[in-house]
């Protein structure tokens, strides 16, 4: 039996997004550490996703595009839209920016219980993981 963890929206978005990391990075984590790692990963990103999706639609909705290379937006001038590596990607507009904002914190606050349970400090090495990621992952990691 696992207790159920209570998470908004916003900590399973950061707490995913921070696992994504540590996977992709390829540390030498302890084979502990990878399996409980990989598994709470697994179970988040299904939340994760939904959440996702749903901030997909909204940004879609506004039917406003930016030019950008490589995930960074860049000035909308005609020389930058005819490059040939510029991919065109959905985006809030400035002036539909606070009304994106009010909707996201409305979304990312609604709780959910998750089947997840904390990683002990010992199955993620030593030094393997920063100050920030343990920042976000918080107590979903257990010391002694």
């Amino acid at each position: 039996y696992r207790p159920m963890i209570r998470m908004t929206g916003q900590r399973i978005f950061d707490v995913t997004q921070t696992l994504a990391g540590i996977i992709n990075d390829k540390r030498k984590l302890p084979s502990k550490g990878v399996y409980r790692v990989t598994k709470m990963h697994r179970t988040l990103f299904v939340e994760f996703t939904t959440l996702n999706d749903e901030r997909s639609k909204k940004i879609e909705s506004y039917e406003h595009k930016v030019p950008t290379v490589g995930g960074v937006i860049l000035p909308s001038t005609e020389e930058n839209l005819c490059r040939a590596d510029v991919f065109m990607q959905s985006a809030v507009p400035d002036d539909k920016m606070p009304e994106f904002v009010a909707w996201w914190k409305e979304i990312a606050s609604v709780e959910s219980d998750v089947n997840i349970e904390a990683i002990p400090l010992d199955q993620l090495g030593e030094g393997l993981i920063t100050y920030a990621e343990f920042a976000v992952l918080d107590d979903l990691v257990k010391g002694d």
